[in-house]
């Protein structure tokens, strides 16, 4: 009840300002004058479609808008007396602005003229650098099927796996573009914030693509309502409109569609277990029907989909992988008035997995992977999305939006060993086995927008005033439980064996997320200029919790309760000036020159607090005597007087709750970013544009995690906290293994048990990194029976440090502040930076990829029949090789072994897929049957080798390791090359 009176109250103060709706959507601007080029005021302008009418007049400048437009395809009619009545056809698109003229005649007698120019493909008002993908792009060119697998069409945007015919659509990919991390990344479902926060960047589900209208992805130059500079991604979805439409699809790829590809090096790979295939698809259906149409014509519509992907895999190592991943979606929109439009829309996509990947760089057996389903809160509203929206015109100048939403979701992964057996990370053999830690989230979110544009005439020339408020409240509910005694294994070496006794983790903890902003788009002839300012306040805190003790040793780490924080632990105000400049180039406006400024502040990952709360998981790290040889922890195996390490656990205080070893800077800032990005936009035909952007990035107050050296002294500050500086580590003996040569740095062990083996999350001072990147792009719009697009980049992401390089922990695992060159933190002064991938079963460095490209093409021939095919290109990505070696109380690290990250490279990657398609006509529906062919070369490509040279694994020959030209074993190549077969019903 309380969450639909939150909807409820929230429309109620919605009647006030929405620009947020405009990147959601498109925009139509218009002038309208006589043949003189006078201005014509008080034209009634009328805008129809099978979405509707809208109706409004021109200004005294003589100009109209529509905002906040459906993508579809839509007639404008302009009628003043005494002049002729004009019509024209103009195709929307999301996110893009449609700028269009009128000349008017003296009309003689009534008539009507049409206007039968090209919707223009250079929107002037553009600042940024993006891309949309358009409805036919989705449905007719083959791809994934998932908006990961779609994004590879996008210029500067980087990921971490290759999405073969929709291999990959069971597990998110991690995504990084032009200088941003994948936490930057945005997610919107019509123009609704929906990131999940706790799991900063990520989608808090998965889709249905059928379900999708158009996808809109922003790369750079983000618009005010967009809070980072990272990647921004707009999912819309499809709505009713004036005729009934919707229909029925099923799509299958099967392992009897498919070649093998096993390379030679792989033949006898005792891990394939006989089969003639590495790791290829075993099924892929999608299957699934929408139907929409009018309630009541021109005033309510109704749609609603349901869809289905059921995804079955089998690894390099033969494991099964099963993911089903059914989605609803149902929208109403009702026309209230002429100048109010009302919708609500809810949408559930769930998702279970059988078989995931835990994301170790190891062989994970069957019995260490996970089973996913969804989790929900209790009570309330249904699970999934439930969102209501208004939309109002207070005048022809004055345009308003509100969207308020109650977000329920969550998920649970859950080892598939059984609640009895504990797990062992082996990495001499190259295997994690046992039953690794249960976990589950429960993430609710409340949002609520509320965003406006006002136009008025000054300085001489049209002002568009943008401004907006948006606020969201997020929770997260995480339960990480241990199976069997709690005791888990750690074999770095023959004679290096670790026991983690590990405590479960039962933590509650929120963060508040409100914004404001305003700004100024003024245009004059052919200049246009954008500048304004964003507001973020971002705050976060700990609930109370509790935990209970480690099932082996109750007295070494004992059960824990917590009260909760009476005060936010993260408090972020910040201000992000955002300037543009377009001027096109001639009277046609077909070229046009723009320069952008932008200074971002990084979303809160509102986790973070849970650093502090004192029942996080956590572990205590002990020697390990394996008397009996089962690769298991029994704890009368462990060692409790010889302490090694430890996690999130006071070793002097394990069932303390009034401190943490871990603490937060309270002084801490958000990671910013100046960015500055130049474009040239041609339309050197109809349908027919070219264009070209460089941008540069410079990113400081990155985030880290440095050792202390003693307990705070009060609040935790850089100046209250003792922190073991890079020059106090000791150098260790450098180790060589099969020709690679590495050695790591030990903290003072003193000071590490001073400071309890806490860290503090702070501020990486005199660190930065720099992006630099070029792209190029073609786009030819579907006109003449035949589209196509081109899109090229350059990237060069690298890292600079103010005197010692040090770690940083740009990932999870990282050992910042160590001086240790790892293979996450190489610490090499304008280095590559090297992010690598996690938590889905990849291990790959995505961000290290400097060139890409990536075409498409469609050709609609006779007899109903189209073909069409994409193309997508890639530099190897970084094989970093390194050794496994002690780090003293930093446990065991990934010590670097070659110059750089990316010293070496995995092959270049080449994929060509293909479609033929097939319509029937059935009266007014219609039967497509179409054969789609992917990795249509069949290529081998090595996607993963196992890195650590000083285990066993790095010289498995007959599993495709070569040592002496520095190749481990192999552990991921590409799918083979297979066809998928559809059939699409539509009317």
């Amino acid at each position: 009840m309380r969450k639909a009176l939150f909807l409820a109250l929230a429309l109620l103060v919605a009647l006030a300002p929405d620009v947020h709706a405009q990147f959601a959507t498109g925009n139509i601007y218009g002038t309208v004058t006589d043949e003189s080029g006078a201005v014509l005021a008080g034209a009634a302008v009328t805008l129809t479609s099978d979405l509707g009418t809208r109706t409004t007049t021109t200004s005294t400048q003589g100009e109209f808008r529509f905002l906040n437009l459906d993508r579809g395809r839509y007639k404008i009619t302009v009628a003043n007396a005494g002049f002729t009545t004009m019509t024209r056809d103009v195709t929307v698109t999301t996110g893009e602005n449609v700028n269009v003229t009128f000349a008017a005649k003296v009309a003689q007698q009534e008539e009507t003229v049409t206007v039968t120019a090209e919707t223009p493909l250079v929107d002037t008002k553009k600042r940024g650098t993006g891309t949309t993908l358009t409805t036919e792009e989705l449905a007719d060119i083959p791809n994934a099927r998932d908006p990961w697998g779609a994004l590879r069409a996008v210029p500067g945007v980087l990921m971490d796996r290759v999405n073969i015919a929709g291999n990959e659509n069971g597990q998110q990919a991690a995504v990084a573009g032009k200088g941003s991390e994948s936490s930057d990344k945005m997610w919107n479902l019509d123009g609704l914030a929906i990131t999940d926060m706790s799991a900063t960047g990520a989608s808090p589900t998965y889709f249905d693509f059928e379900a999708f209208n158009e996808i809109n992805v922003s790369t750079g130059g983000n618009d005010l309502a967009v809070q980072t500079g990272g990647i921004n991604i707009n999912l819309t979805t499809k709505r009713g409109t004036n005729r009934f439409h919707g229909g029925g699809r099923m799509l299958i790829a099967h392992d009897d569609f498919s070649f093998g590809n096993v390379p030679d090096e792989l033949a006898n790979d005792p891990r394939l277990a006989g089969n003639d295939k590495a790791n290829h698809i075993k099924q892929i259906s999608d299957y699934g029907a929408e139907l929409g149409g009018p309630i009541i014509k021109d005033k309510l519509w109704f749609y609603g989909t349901y869809g289905k992907q059921d995804i079955r895999l089998i690894t390099l190592t033969q494991t099964n992988d099963k993911t089903l991943l059914p989605s609803y979606n149902g929208k109403l929109n009702w026309q209230a008035t002429g100048s109010t439009m009302l919708s609500a829309y809810y949408f559930l996509g769930s998702k279970q997995k059988f078989g995931r990947g835990v994301g170790y760089p190891l062989t994970e057996t069957d019995d260490f992977l996970w089973n996913q389903d969804n989790a929900f809160t209790d009570g309330g509203l249904p699970g999934g999305l439930s969102k209501l929206q208004v939309d109002h015109t207070f005048s022809p100048n004055f345009f308003v939006s509100a969207k308020a939403a109650y977000y329920d979701t969550g998920f649970g992964l859950f080892a598939r060993g059984g609640a009895e057996k504990s797990y062992t990370l082996d990495y001499v053999s190259g295997e994690a086995i046992g039953s690794y830690q249960d976990y589950e989230a429960i993430r609710p979110q409340k949002i609520f927008n509320l965003d406006g544009s006002y136009f008025f005439e000054a300085a001489g020339g049209n002002n568009e005033l943008k401004f907006g408020f948006g606020y969201r409240d997020l929770s997260t509910t995480s339960v990480s439980h241990f199976n069997g005694n709690q005791l888990a294994g750690k074999i770095n070496a023959e004679d290096d064996y670790v026991a983690l006794v590990w405590r479960d983790g039962v933590v509650e903890y929120g963060g508040k997320y409100m914004s404001f902003y305003a700004g100024d788009v003024y245009t004059k002839n052919r200049l246009t200029l954008n500048f304004g300012a964003r507001f973020d306040s971002q705050t976060a805190k700990n609930f109370g919790s509790e935990a209970p003790a480690n099932a082996s040793f109750t007295n070494a780490v004992p059960a824990v309760q917590y009260d909760g924080d009476s005060d936010n632990i993260i408090e972020w105000s910040t201000w992000s000036p955002r300037v543009g400049v377009g001027l096109a180039l001639d009277e046609a406006r077909r070229t046009v020159v723009r320069a952008s400024y932008a200074n971002y502040a990084d979303q809160l990952s509102f986790g973070w607090v849970t650093d502090e709360n004192p029942i996080s998981y956590g572990y205590l790290a002990y020697r390990w005597n394996d008397r009996n040889g089962d690769r298991f922890v029994q704890p009368g195996e462990v060692d409790l007087n010889d302490f090694l390490y430890n996690n999130a656990i006071d070793p002097d205080d394990p069932g303390g709750v009034g401190s943490t070893p871990n603490r937060i800077d309270r002084d801490l800032k958000p990671k910013r970013d100046h960015e500055l990005v130049l474009g040239l936009d041609r339309e050197i035909g109809n349908n027919f544009a070219i264009g070209a952007a460089y941008t540069w990035r410079r990113a400081y107050d990155w985030d880290y995690r440095p050792r202390l050296g003693s307990e705070c002294q009060g609040a935790p500050t850089r100046s209250s906290c003792r922190i073991i500086q890079p020059n106090e580590y000791t150098q260790n003996a450098a180790s060589t293994a099969n020709g690679y040569t590495a050695f790591t740095y030990s903290p003072p062990a003193d000071l590490v048990t001073a400071g309890a083996g806490g860290r503090l999350r702070t501020n990486a001072e005199g660190f930065h990194t720099s992006f630099s990147g070029l792209e190029l792009t073609l786009l030819k719009r579907l006109s003449n029976r035949w589209m196509g697009r081109i899109a090229f980049s350059w990237n060069d992401w690298t890292m600079h440090w103010d005197g010692q390089p040090y770690g940083i922990g740009m990932t999870t695992f990282g050992t910042a502040g160590s001086p240790t060159r790892e293979e996450r933190d190489p610490n090499v002064e304008g280095g590559q930076v090297a992010i690598l991938s996690g938590g889905s079963g990849k291990a790959s460095f995505y961000t290290n990829t400097k060139w890409q490209l990536y075409a498409n093409g469609l050709v609609q021939l006779p007899w109903g029949v189209d073909l069409s095919g994409a193309m997508f290109g890639r530099q190897g990505g970084a094989y970093p090789v390194s050794l496994l070696l002690s780090g003293g109380r930093d446990g065991s690290l990934r010590a670097l072994a070659t110059s750089e990250v990316d010293s070496q490279r995995y092959p270049n990657l080449w994929n060509l897929d293909l479609r033929l398609a097939k319509t029937i006509k059935l009266g007014g529906a219609g039967l497509t049957l179409a054969a789609e062919w992917f990795n249509v070369m069949n290529n081998d490509v090595v996607l993963s080798r196992y890195r650590f040279a000083n285990q066993g694994a790095f010289t498995q020959t007959v599993s495709g390791a070569r040592p002496n030209e520095g190749l481990g074993r192999v552990e991921e190549i590409i799918v083979p090359s297979i066809f998928r077969f559809g059939a699409r019903f539509t009317f």
